[in-house]
């Protein structure tokens, strides 16, 4: 009886310890989209809990710039906006297009909860208009990201098209989720007690 309580506890710790708390790791690859220009907002077919936006957004094989297929900015210089359809504890893409020829030479990402920002990653770019660097942003919980390109003064001077592939990010299940989970184990225990 000791033993099954014990092991029925160290159950619910695990299942209730943040490693648990990481639901599913989804990756958008764009391989399975249709090449063209798909306006703002964008759904690709990998998953639906995330939209991307921008004032043209385009899917395509890129060359270099993209890893097979992969999502184009054109004709702003406003950056790439990220919408989850729940809330999410990791964030990371492959981007490509950054170009030696323009000012631009860093990406940034920033995470937001609601309105406020609870993080931001910069990577200064190789410039060798190539999909070989990745940014992420982990260590907060956050609901949606911008991806832009500035330059050296954080500026987007141009309209330099971000590219991005193999967009990654990790689901965090919600609190109630969690709370129920608990609470069934628990009661499992409790008639297992009973019966015993």
């Amino acid at each position: 009886m000791k033993r099954t309580k014990s092991t029925f506890l160290a159950l619910i710790g695990i299942l209730l310890s943040p490693m648990a708390a990481n639901a599913d790791l989804i990756t958008i690859d764009f391989e399975s989209d249709t090449a063209g220009s798909k306006g703002s907002p964008f759904v690709s077919v990998d998953s639906a809990l995330l939209t991307f936006s921008d004032t043209n957004l385009s899917v395509g094989n890129y060359g270099a710039q993209s890893i097979g297929k992969g999502l184009a900015t054109f004709g702003s210089n406003l950056g790439l906006t990220m919408t989850f359809a729940t809330i999410v504890d990791s964030l990371s893409m492959a981007f490509g297009n950054d170009d030696p020829g323009f000012a631009e030479d860093r990406a940034v990402l920033t995470a937001f909860l609601g309105a406020t920002q609870v993080g931001q990653s910069t990577i200064i770019y190789n410039k060798n208009d190539a999909a070989d660097q990745t940014i992420s942003f982990t260590g907060a919980n956050f609901d949606s990201a911008h991806l832009i390109y500035l330059d050296s003064n954080l500026n987007a001077v141009s309209a330099l098209a971000e590219v991005v592939d193999n967009v990654q990010f990790n689901t965090v299940p919600e609190p109630g989720t969690l709370a129920l989970l608990g609470i069934g184990l628990f009661g499992m225990g409790i008639a297992r007690r009973k019966k015993a």
